[in-house]
């Protein structure tokens, strides 16, 4: 890291919540940049929000929601399609 030329920060925060079948989660995240003008790239943001539901004691269906933004710091025209959306679903086998 160059004091000069500066670096990046990120932080990601998450909460989740278990039930006897079920476990829920949200996380937020956002990373900045704290370089010189020149060198900036993008300041980010997400969102997360998921859940497990136990259909046996090994077998667990999952699936959840991902909403990220990425703004560009040096833009000259707004441009509002760099936010990105995601849905997923899954299983998971416990051994």
């Amino acid at each position: 890291r160059n004091p000069a030329i500066g670096d990046k920060e990120s932080a990601v925060v998450g909460v989740s919540y278990s039930l006897k079948r079920f476990t829920g989660r949200v996380a937020v995240g956002a990373e900045r940049d704290d370089r010189l003008p020149a060198l900036k790239d993008r300041e980010n943001y997400s969102l997360d929000v998921g859940g497990e539901y136990n259909l046996t004691r090994r077998i667990a269906v999952t699936g959840g929601v991902r909403y990220n933004v990425e703004r560009d710091r040096n833009a000259v025209v707004q441009d509002n399609r760099r936010d990105s959306q995601a849905v997923y679903v899954g299983t998971a086998f416990k051994f």
